[in-house]
């Protein structure tokens, strides 16, 4: 059970890394970024870590004598500081390798847009998938949309490899439209005429 649906966030924290790696390049690049490591981060933490293993071996390693009660609040407490590390370690992660790929080169700008419109991509998609396969998720949107069988035969067969993000029924279509809005921003503005490139330094020489 905790392998199955993993490509989702392995597929959501890679683009939120290509965003950080970009940073040094593209102007707020690690916006999307941040959104992107924080909803996945906080899923991840919450339900596949502790809801979902709570009662198994990763709980007997963390609490052995069960000493602590797992409780809703203390799950949430804990989700609300561990995802923003995860946030800052991706972040300066990617910022390092940036700066190490992009130092001085002025004439990257293409392969910087390409990998940037790979990372919208890839959001911009998955919160498609995630809002669409919000639908199935309750009895009453199920029967609400019975008439699209072809298409949650569809996205069955896509969870199945990708998984999706495994978050609670009135969150799972706010999550997906959030990064599907996340990523149609970040396509657009990458192709509109705006400065979206950071301007490299002229190096200064000493006077002589």
């Amino acid at each position: 059970m905790f392998m199955h649906g993993m490509m989702i966030y392995c597929v959501l924290f890679l683009a939120a890394f290509l965003f950080f790696i970009l940073d040094p390049k593209i102007k707020f690049s690690f916006i999307p970024g941040i959104i992107i490591t924080e909803i996945a981060g906080t899923s991840f933490l919450w339900c596949f870590v502790f809801a979902k293993m709570k009662s198994g071996t990763l709980a007997r390693l963390i609490n052995p004598f069960g000493i602590f009660k797992i409780q809703k609040i203390n799950l949430i407490a804990l989700s609300a500081i561990t995802a923003p590390v995860i946030c800052v370690v991706l972040y300066f992660l990617g910022k390092l390798i940036g700066k190490c790929i992009f130092k001085g080169a002025k004439g990257r700008t293409k392969p910087a847009k390409v990998l940037y419109i790979i990372a919208s991509v890839i959001v911009l998609f998955t919160g498609i998938f995630q809002s669409l396969n919000s639908l199935t998720l309750t009895q009453e949107s199920f029967t609400k949309f019975s008439n699209l069988s072809s298409l949650f035969r569809v996205l069955a067969r896509i969870r199945v490899v990708l998984g999706y993000l495994q978050v609670s029924v009135k969150y799972a279509l706010p999550v997906g439209i959030s990064l599907a809005v996340t990523g149609l921003i970040c396509v657009i503005l990458i192709n509109t005429k705006i400065p979206m490139f950071k301007k490299e330094k002229e190096p200064v020489f000493p006077k002589i």
